[in-house]
């Protein structure tokens, strides 16, 4: 009876070995398949991503076709489920159908389908919701395509729940999560766009309630000073002084971040000195990040240096948006954002020689950027508004025969609006230049 016993539950064992081991095999094969086809539905999007002006309409089907594939094999209805997910090869199929489903909406951007995109990223949202990481994705993605198609409401709408739903940091990889800072922000700056103050205000306390004890909890390991200063950001965001949001980053300060880390501490107590009313702290910051960072942290530093100057004295941000630009030329992004700056400033403080030799060296040192167009701009409109309307009319042809260069050589969809727009600009200028028609037949 015993050996009759023992003998049962061997072969128990036996069979719930072989139905694990071939449980597992089972998601191993579908894990298999599942990342082949999406490699191979990929490598079709990516082709189309390379060079989307000369994808065709039946690349887009393709590809398209390609990505479903991938989830109707492997539907997320069944993979997705909450005791096949708790198996990390079945999870691992389930992010590869995630994926396509992610891709399928990218592409439907790329060709300007906003209304599929939209309707794919919702659905892929709600298929996705036991993959919190993954369904974030989506969100992030419909809220994109909502904000690039002027439908702020219904973005608005989404960045809230992700506020309203997205931890600080990811339960699985333990790590601070951008989306959980930037949307109650968003929600935030919306709402007080909106005039509704109290209401942002709110949202960021609720926001900082919840990351407070977590950055309290991750203290000592990886990411602790990112979650501090997500705390001292949304204090900052807050109305009224800047102190707690200063003594939340000096906290971050303590946790031995890492040295980049430590460089982006320091340029936000600038930032946060600088929006308090403490120029002479902002100042000592930014003197700060600018020694042994690198090159970019001392870019950053010196053009927050020159806006911390603005609220000091004109004359000496001129002079150090001057600095900046000297010391960088073209080699970081934000010079020509200073330089056309300096040109505003100078314009300002009544010296106009100087302003318009640095408009006209903006306008021809990269003549598709959006500075440059401006300055082109500028030059008429500042005649205009000093009564100079011969010389308006003037700089006005001038900055036309330019423009009209670039729309014949010019390939690129948004640099030709952005060109039309300003061109469209000046030729209104150069109306009010124009003479006033005689009266016809004598009429007085």
């Amino acid at each position: 009876m015993i050996a009759r016993a023992a003998l049962g539950v061997r072969v128990a064992t036996l069979l719930a070995t072989t139905f694990v081991v071939g449980c597992g095999d089972a998601d191993l094969w579908a894990r298999y398949r599942a990342e082949r086809d999406l490699w191979h539905a990929r490598g079709l999007a990516r082709r189309i991503e390379i060079a989307p002006r000369a994808a065709r309409p039946e690349d887009y089907a393709d590809a398209i076709e390609a990505l479903r594939a991938v989830e109707e094999e492997f539907p997320l209805a069944r993979w997705g489920r909450p005791d096949r997910l708790r198996r990390p090869l079945a999870r691992d199929v389930a992010t590869v159908s995630g994926d396509a489903l992610l891709a399928i909406g990218r592409l439907e951007v790329t060709r300007k389908r906003f209304a599929s995109a939209l309707e794919t990223d919702h659905g892929a949202a709600e298929r996705l919701d036991a993959l919190p990481a993954m369904r974030l994705q989506a969100w992030l993605a419909e809220a994109a395509v909502l904000d690039s198609t002027g439908d702020s409401t219904a973005a608005h709408e989404v960045f809230t729940r992700i506020a309203r739903t997205t931890p600080p940091v990811d339960p699985e990889r333990g790590k601070p999560i951008p989306a959980a800072i930037d949307a109650p922000l968003r929600v935030a700056a919306d709402l007080r766009a909106r005039g509704e103050r109290a209401r942002a205000d709110s949202v960021l306390r609720a926001a900082e309630t919840r990351f407070v004890p977590e950055a309290a909890r991750h203290e000592g390991r990886p990411g602790d000073a990112e979650l501090w200063l997500s705390v001292g950001r949304l204090r900052a965001a807050q109305s009224g002084p800047k102190s707690r949001a200063l003594d939340a980053v000096r906290h971050a300060m303590s946790q031995t971040p890492s040295t980049a880390t430590r460089a982006k501490l320091i340029l936000t107590m600038a930032e946060f000195c600088r929006d308090g009313g403490w120029p002479d702290s902002a100042l000592a910051y930014t003197s700060w990040a600018a020694q042994g960072f690198g090159s970019p942290t001392k870019a950053r530093a010196m053009m927050l240096a020159a806006q911390v100057w603005e609220t000091v004295d004109l004359d000496s941000a001129i002079a150090a948006y001057g600095r900046y630009a000297d010391a960088f030329h073209l080699a970081d992004p934000g010079v020509m954002a200073a330089r056309f700056r300096r040109a505003e400033l100078l314009e300002q403080r009544g010296r106009w020689e100087e302003a318009r030799a640095e408009y006209r060296n903006l306008s021809t040192s990269s003549a598709t950027d959006e500075l440059a167009l401006r300055s082109l701009e500028r030059i008429v409109s500042h005649h205009l508004r000093v009564g100079e309307k011969e010389m308006a009319h003037i700089e006005g042809k001038r900055a036309l025969e330019a423009m009209d260069h670039l729309l014949t050589t010019v390939q690129d969809d948004e640099t030709l609006l952005r060109i039309r727009q300003v061109r469209a600009s000046v030729l209104r200028d150069m109306e009010a230049t124009a003479p006033a028609h005689p009266p016809r037949n004598g009429a007085r």
